[in-house]
């Protein structure tokens, strides 16, 4: 199985019961781990325009934290863009997603029974 695939499958089961925002945290971390190690991180694969437009709201979501009310949650959400970002340039590297959706699909399923079993 492709790394990205099984990126996309650890990320739709990734909780961890007991932790603050169990069903978050542990997911972006694992993307944030995770994509730079399965994925090719080139931005040549964007349009100029599309990649423009990335690097003027990554600039935008930076220059935001001069304002933030609170520095410490701005700087997370700050990170997040930039996994975000790296998602977009991830996913036009992707050839054929069909793998990695059907990998995020199997995870969603092994986690629907997985919650359906302990309710």
């Amino acid at each position: 199985m492709d790394g990205i695939a099984l990126l996309g499958f650890g990320v739709a089961i990734a909780f961890w019961p007991g932790l603050m925002s169990a069903a978050v945290v542990p997911r972006w971390c694992l993307i944030a781990l995770g994509l730079p190690l399965v994925s090719w991180l080139d931005p040549r694969c964007l349009g100029r325009v599309t990649l423009a437009l990335l690097i003027a709201y990554v600039g935008s979501a930076g220059v935001s934290l001069l304002w933030a009310p609170d520095p410490m949650a701005g700087t997370n959400d700050l990170f997040r863009v930039l996994i975000f970002a790296g998602c977009v340039l991830a996913g036009a590297n992707i050839e054929d997603p069909t793998t990695f959706m059907r990998a995020m699909g199997w995870g969603v399923a092994l986690s629907s029974v997985l919650i359906v079993m302990q309710s």
